[in-house]
């Protein structure tokens, strides 16, 4: 079935349903249905795979959000999902989307470790699994933080000037190397979700975070966080952070979340300082 044949309310309500079966969750997923609507609205989702039943039912559905970043293609994948679990469904699926992947083209997979048969088909593929750690700050009691930092820091919504939106693009090349993912539609127009903070020194942006708060206004992510790489053993993270923390709990945000890849270790110590708790160990992997 092709996605021009499916209509976005019913695929979010099939995701988020398949999505609670932690065996085959995707961290893309967003934690509301309202939140997942709006995603799938978002993305470019021409790619993607679906199974239904002969009512027209879903069964199945991989999405394949496709991107370019620099001269590369990536997919970046939710699922395959089965509602019910189906093993050979997934299977089926993933199947017809390798059969159809272009040589060139990137696939990238985020998910929980619960999902063995997918670590099983990344591994037998020779994939090389990498492990993304999630960390979680409580917000109840400004008490625990830091003190707040007196450098200049500023807080966007909704509307960003054009010289900062060439500052956070910079910063976002230097730290990502794909400035294209994601930038430029959060830039262009933050949801009333999004939200933009910045740091500055001397009257120059040296680092930027962009925070998502969910629509229950209870759990906030740090969706990015980037310091320009002159300016990295000034303490700019910390202060920004710490910020953050402040501003989420003047608006009465009880957590915020955070996702750090297994290579970089070095920021440990950081989060623990911050008082940041490691809840879960997630899983990334990739098909090239």
């Amino acid at each position: 079935m092709r996605m021009s044949e499916i209509k976005i309310p019913e695929l979010a309500v099939f995701i988020e349903k398949a999505n609670q079966l932690k065996i085959q969750s995707s961290l893309h997923v967003a934690d509301t249905l309202a939140e997942i609507t709006q995603d799938l609205q978002n993305l470019s989702l021409y790619q993607s795979l679906f199974e239904t039943n002969e009512r027209g039912g879903l069964l199945a559905a991989m999405i394949v959000d496709q991107y370019q970043s620099g001269p590369n293609l990536i997919d970046e994948i939710w699922g395959p999902m089965t509602l019910p679990y189906n093993e050979p469904l997934r299977e089926h699926l993933l199947q017809k989307y390798l059969v159809n992947k272009k040589q060139h083209v990137e696939t990238m997979f985020f998910f929980k470790e619960q999902d063995t048969w997918l670590t099983e088909q990344l591994i037998m593929r020779k994939n090389k699994l990498t492990y993304e750690n999630i960390w979680r700050k409580s917000l109840a009691h400004a008490g625990s933080m830091p003190e707040l930092p007196t450098v200049r820091i500023e807080h966007w919504q909704e509307t960003v000037s054009s010289s900062i939106y060439k500052r956070v693009h910079q910063l976002h090349e230097m730290a990502f190397h794909h400035a294209k993912r994601t930038m430029t539609n959060l830039l262009t127009n933050l949801s009333y979700s999004h939200s933009l903070w910045l740091l500055y020194d001397h009257d120059i942006i040296q680092s930027y975070a962009i925070v998502d708060i969910d629509l229950d206004r209870k759990n906030a992510h740090l969706d990015f966080i980037a310091t320009d790489t002159h300016f990295l053993r000034h303490h700019a993270a910390t202060q920004l952070i710490t910020a953050v923390c402040y501003g989420l709990h003047h608006q009465q945000v009880d957590y915020l979340y955070l996702v750090q890849s297994d290579h970089a270790k070095a920021a440990y110590h950081l989060y623990e300082k911050l008082g940041f708790v490691k809840l879960e160990t997630d899983v990334a992997g990739s098909l090239t």
